[in-house]
């Protein structure tokens, strides 16, 4: 009877396990490249990332360069560091501001905030404008870098 138990409670374990997505991986700044344009990531805090569905982790220099990247993939999470701590947030769960001025590695312009008041305060002081998680995924990238 407790090999029957013990295996009910893996198989109820290993079911809620599954369709979660992995978090994202830490950064190496002597290896990583982007997956779009191929440049090194040496600017960890403005790096980003997605999981694909089948679990691989792709790397970006830059949010623009991976919000450009989800446009032509499906990718089951995405991921980008908070502009004050640099700590990771799901792309869900972050306020994206885009301005010109803010530099970047490949001159997107866009930071990412966990807190939608730091996202304003940022805003009200350089300018910008504010997404809230996926919205973002509805800018013209392509103009973003042409104004650069």
């Amino acid at each position: 009877m407790k090999k029957w138990l013990l295996f009910v409670l893996l198989l109820i374990t290993a079911g809620c396990a599954v369709g979660e997505a992995a978090g994202p991986e830490e950064i190496n700044t002597s290896v990583d490249s982007c997956a779009l344009c191929h440049m090194g990531i040496n600017d960890e805090k403005a790096a980003s990332q997605v999981i694909m569905k089948d679990g691989t982790p792709e790397k970006f220099d830059d949010i623009g360069c991976m919000l450009t990247f989800m446009k032509g993939n499906e990718v089951e999470q995405a991921f980008v560091r908070d502009y004050h701590s640099h700590q990771w947030l799901k792309l869900d769960d972050a306020y994206i501001v885009q301005e010109n001025g803010i530099e970047t590695p490949m001159s997107y312009g866009f930071i990412a905030f966990k807190e939608k008041a730091d996202a304003a305060t940022f805003t009200q002081e350089h300018n910008g404008e504010i997404f809230q998680g996926m919205k973002v995924m509805e800018v013209e990238l392509k103009r973003m870098k042409m104004h650069h």
